[in-house]
């Protein structure tokens, strides 16, 4: 979401993993707004979902972002994959560090696809990494994590 100073009534706004339905939209219509944020409409559910905005940077906070939220986080590098979308892990949100970091900063656990993804003997690997102060991005570039696509 946009800085709250800049949101009106009745705007539209690209909202990423709603807390009402899990999905990201496009547009999602705002009903109300205040100091420290407001509500918008969830598109799928029509139910009014609030949300707050950062107030330490003119970066929003991320709707949803709570412990123990399914994520995905996109590996640095691959050395079998060389398709970036080919680079999706799951990952477990394992610190939201209470929603008050900009960027949606956040410590994930991410499940690893064995030796696909790390060179190793599998009796001697551990399978989940831990990403701390992970960043989220909608472009889902390497290094940084979103909400799982929907198919």
């Amino acid at each position: 979401m946009q800085d709250n100073q800049t949101l009106s009534p009745n705007e539209n706004v690209n909202v990423s993993g709603c807390s009402a339905c899990g999905n990201d939209h496009q547009t999602a219509q705002i009903t109300s707004t205040n100091a420290t944020g407001g509500e918008f409409e969830c598109p799928d559910t029509q139910k009014p979902v609030s949300y707050t905005v950062n107030q330490t940077s003119d970066s929003p906070m991320i709707a949803g972002l709570t412990e123990g939220r399914i994520a995905h986080y996109v590996l640095p590098q691959a050395r079998c994959f060389p398709n970036p979308e080919d680079r999706h892990r799951p990952a477990i949100v394992v610190n939201a560090h209470g929603g008050r970091l900009a960027d949606g900063l956040c410590n994930l656990i991410v499940f690893l696809d064995g030796t696909n993804d790390i060179a190793a003997d599998l009796n001697n690997m551990a399978l989940t990494m831990w990403a701390p102060s992970i960043k989220y991005s909608d472009g889902k570039e390497p290094g940084t994590w979103h909400w799982p696509e929907r198919v």
